[in-house]
């Protein structure tokens, strides 16, 4: 089962990863429609999404990973203790 949810968890970290970038498109899309400017606003908005998908879902997935590596540490030292 904890396999399962941490294969699961790196799957719903990308679709949320997208999501906050698309979020942040769309806020500065409709930032830009105000002043005229849709699409500066939408690559400004578009760059800050990036970056906080950077930092929510890299720890994220820095976490699974290693979780994915220490699994792999954990099977070679099986084989070699047997």
């Amino acid at each position: 089962m904890n396999r399962f949810l941490s294969s699961s968890l790196g799957i719903v970290n990308a679709v949320l990863a997208v999501v906050i970038i698309g979020g942040g498109v769309l806020g500065g899309l409709r930032e830009g429609a105000l002043t005229g400017r849709e699409v500066l606003s939408a690559v400004i908005g578009g760059l800050l999404g990036i970056v906080v998908a950077t930092l929510l879902c890299g720890l994220v997935a820095t976490f699974v990973e290693m979780r994915e590596m220490l699994r792999e540490i954990l099977e070679e030292l099986r084989r070699r203790s047997n």
